[in-house]
């Protein structure tokens, strides 16, 4: 399906601590994304998001950059 689809791109991923936006962090890291980055207000629980989301995708680098 999109297998290996974001190979080499970059992405940031809106309000992606919870919910469809975590989901879209997860499935851009299972589709080969080499840097994804999470953004939204709480820093604790962007950086537990990103460190639960690099533990699956090894080869995806995962930021969390807080903003409003």
């Amino acid at each position: 399906m999109l297998e290996n689809a974001f190979v080499n791109k970059v992405a940031v991923v809106t309000a992606g601590t919870s919910g469809i936006g975590k989901e879209t962090g997860r499935l851009l890291g299972a589709n080969g994304a080499e840097v994804v980055i999470i953004n939204g207000r709480n820093a604790e629980t962007g950086i537990r998001v990103c460190d639960e989301l690099s533990a699956l995708f090894p080869a995806t680098r995962y930021e969390f950059i807080a903003a409003d």
